[in-house]
């Protein structure tokens, strides 16, 4: 062969070489761009998702008005007062910017020193029904949108009262006696309080706080 000949045919070689690898570069370079890309899209969802649940966490509040108790657990089948106290009533809105709060998600604990109960809202609302151990029960006091009657969610403009019976949990609340009361939204960090009862009992209503 001549020499002239095979050496170019050999720098046509190396320039289909050079070609080769060129086209696998940009190749390689195409698909990890598109890997560096996609990474990037789902890490900017992730962190679209994180800040949403992070700021539902940091708004979302339940503030207690009032709780009282009542010391007459069936006001109309037997108006007696009993020397403890037989229902709690919690007042309760939300705290200003607060997201709406699903009744159907928000658990409340209740314990004393020796027991405890974790309850759920009951089937039906709209009035003050007393269950059984693992309910609580509520009642509207403004409702002007009907979210609680109707969607069983508590916006910032509802006020509400919720009714645990001490009685059917097994807890005992008298004189002095001290109740924790926990209110546990889906998210967010809930609202814990301690419950004193009064030294003494004057009449059916006991303010708790």
């Amino acid at each position: 062969m001549n020499k002239s000949r095979f050496r170019k045919d050999r720098k046509a070689a190396m320039g289909i070489s050079a070609m080769i690898i060129f086209i696998a570069m940009i190749l390689v370079a195409g698909m990890a761009a598109y890997v560096v890309t996609d990474v990037a899209k789902s890490l900017q969802e992730r962190l679209r998702v994180t800040g949403v649940e992070t700021e539902a966490e940091i708004a979302t509040g339940v503030l207690l008005s009032e709780v009282m108790g009542d010391r007459c657990r069936h006001a109309i089948k037997s108006p007696v007062l009993a020397k403890d106290v037989q229902i709690i009533a919690i007042t309760m809105r939300l705290s200003p910017g607060s997201p709406a709060i699903s009744l159907d998600n928000l658990i409340l604990r209740v314990s004393d020193p020796s027991t405890q109960a974790e309850l759920m809202c009951a089937d039906r609302l709209g009035q003050a029904i007393y269950t059984d151990p693992n309910h609580y029960s509520v009642e509207a006091v403004r409702d002007m949108d009907n979210s609680v009657n109707v969607y069983r969610s508590i916006d910032s403009r509802d006020i509400v009262k919720l009714y645990i019976d001490l009685a059917q949990c097994g807890l005992t609340l008298g004189p002095n006696d001290t109740v924790l009361l926990q209110l546990l939204p889906e998210v967010g960090p809930g609202t814990m309080t301690e419950l004193t009862a009064p030294s003494t009992f004057a009449g059916r209503y006991v303010p708790l706080v």
